[in-house]
């Protein structure tokens, strides 16, 4: 066989491999799953050295975007010295580093084989459609692939399910081939886009319809038909079903929903943190500190806005450099129409969301940028020590085959291997200081878990109940202030404060001890204070949106405090 075909052969299985990859990982749901990055880092670097390999060269772009990912993948290994969680801090390094390596690889592929991915985004969005569909009618699987009556397929979020299912609708828009087919992708794939129930991504579609109306003439009567089509099956359905978990959500679409203001509130909150964390508060560590700065009722991992949740995850340089990187590919003129509107439609749902928490629809982001811009250096293969490039490839890849095991085991429930294999994986040690079977231990397991963490209220519960119990009231105070701290609007946090004072204060008494009984009677009736200044706080946003802080006593215990303040406590 001739070299040429020979060379050609290896290079159709090299593409076709990447192809096989970015079709497929979608599916383990969007890489969303910190272990699900790591099995994909380890693919990745299989790939880049196999393509290392079959080039027998490695070439490297220095440019913008290339600069914001390292500088993202530099915040997240150092953010642990200084991070609200340290162990769930590094684990932002292996989330992303896929993301850095699969942009090193789209370096390595000619335009054509670049061009090629993009199709591989329908095709994909269309197979778990189809897959997913049918889960409704299947009670064992439906809780997989639907939540409140709403799809979100195999990614199990309906909104970034609903972006992912847009783009690849963009993509075969653009086709010039094959129209028939790629209509009738576009219709599934919108049928996809309504079961989801996504308001923002329909607000979306709608605009990229009329976008691609005015610039696509040969698709404006088919485009239009479809989506007239579409929504008047969406107002038909949700008038004979009387269903508004999914397409009748459309139909509440306004500036003063719950949702949009309660995402205001997180932006809200954040800033604050951000400018006082210029080196941000590490992976995780606004989901776990909130509590200090909400103004609100709110419990959410991330802050539904990208830009700020690298800032407070890292800090203002590498968010800032990633936002400039987009922003100057958003506004080239270099920039084709069909990357430029995938690029507009990622950047403008990721304001309002943690699409880029997937890696799948960050994938997709890297596929609308230039690889072959800025300064290249290569590396020739024969010149390359192999020893100098296989150990630490081959570290590192051993880390995250070991890293996701751990992390697997804790997806899976197996709290206890989670935490033997990766003792910094806080939702597993929290899982067994809940389940801890005498005070030895869960006093143990708190101390363990505050070494890397001190936001935690449970952990804070968890010290004053033991210090409660071996008779320690005035440690158990301490401890019992320290959750109301890291959880200031859950109401429960007050009553069970309430119910360890009010046994602190009948323990003194029975010991005849009235001054210290006094002093825990006292504690008791600053509580309603303690939720005053809450209360004083709480933006006004917090008072428009459905979980609304609930801030007052019940009755029984506000009977309780009169009857004491009536007392010789007073």
């Amino acid at each position: 066989m001739p070299a040429r075909l020979i060379r050609r052969k290896k290079e159709t299985i090299y593409s076709d491999i990447i192809k096989l990859f970015f079709f497929f990982t979608p599916f383990f749901f969007g890489l969303f799953y910190e272990y699900a990055a790591c099995i994909c880092a380890v693919v990745l670097l299989l790939l880049l050295l196999y393509l290392i390999d079959r080039q027998k060269k490695l070439s490297i772009r220095f440019n913008m975007l290339l600069t914001a990912l390292l500088a993202l993948l530099a915040g997240y290994l150092l953010t642990p010295f200084w991070a609200v969680d340290s162990g769930m801090a590094l684990l932002g390094f292996f989330k992303f580093l896929p993301a850095a390596l699969f942009w090193i690889i789209l370096m390595q592929l000619d335009p054509e084989e670049h061009g090629r991915l993009f199709l591989t985004v329908p095709v994909s969005g269309v197979a778990m459609t189809l897959l997913s569909f049918p889960t409704r009618w299947i009670p064992a699987l439906k809780p997989y692939f639907y939540a409140s009556g709403r799809l979100g397929g195999f990614f199990q979020y309906s909104n970034s399910f609903a972006l992912f299912l847009l783009l690849g609708i963009i993509i075969l828009a653009f086709q010039k081939q094959r129209r028939g087919l790629c209509l009738t992708g576009i219709l599934l794939l919108l049928s996809g886009i309504f079961a989801t129930g996504s308001r923002t991504v329909f607000v979306l579609t709608v605009l990229v319809f009329l976008w691609l109306c005015l610039t696509r003439k040969r698709l404006r009567v088919p485009l239009l038909l479809l989506l007239a089509a579409g929504i008047a099956g969406a107002v038909l359905f949700v008038d004979i079903t009387g269903n508004r978990d999914t397409v009748g959500r459309f139909l509440t679409i306004s500036l003063e929903s719950s949702t949009l203001l309660g995402r205001l509130l997180y932006y809200r909150d954040v800033l604050p943190v951000i400018l006082r964390h210029p080196f941000g508060l590490g992976y995780m560590g606004y989901y776990y500190a909130q509590g200090s700065f909400q103004t609100g009722v709110y419990v959410t991992k991330f802050v539904h806005n990208e830009l700020l949740q690298f800032a407070v995850d890292v800090g203002w340089i590498p968010a800032l450099l990633f936002a400039f990187s987009l922003l100057r590919r958003l506004f080239s003129k270099k920039t084709p129409a069909m990357q430029r509107l995938l690029l507009f439609v990622i950047c403008a749902h990721a304001m309002l969301d943690f699409d880029l928490q997937f890696l799948s629809i960050f994938f997709v982001l890297f596929l609308t940028m230039d690889p072959e811009e800025g300064k290249e250096i290569v590396w020739r293969w024969k010149k390359m020590n192999r020893t100098a490039v296989f150990l630490p490839v081959g570290a590192l890849a051993a880390v995250c085959v070991y890293l996701g095991a751990a992390l697997f085991a804790g997806y899976r429930k197996n709290d206890a291997l989670a935490a033997r294999l990766y003792p910094g994986y806080t939702p597993s040690q929290l899982v067994l200081l809940a389940g801890a079977q005498t005070p030895q231990e869960a006093q143990a397991r708190a101390d363990k878990i505050l070494s890397r963490n001190e936001s935690i209220a449970l952990v804070w519960d968890c010290k004053a109940l033991v210090s409660a119990t071996q008779g320690d009231f005035e440690t158990m105070v301490q401890y019992k202030r320290q959750a109301l701290d890291c959880a200031p609007y859950v109401l429960t946090e007050y009553l069970d404060y309430f119910q360890l004072l009010r046994r602190a204060m009948e323990t003194c008494q029975k010991q005849g001890d009235a001054p210290r009984a006094a002093l825990y009677a006292k504690r008791l009736l600053e509580i309603p204070d303690l939720l005053d200044a809450v209360k004083a706080r709480t933006s006004p946003l917090a008072w428009k949106i459905q979980d609304q802080p609930e801030l007052e006593l019940p009755e029984e215990y506000a009977a309780y405090l009169n009857s004491l303040q009536r007392s010789d406590f007073r």
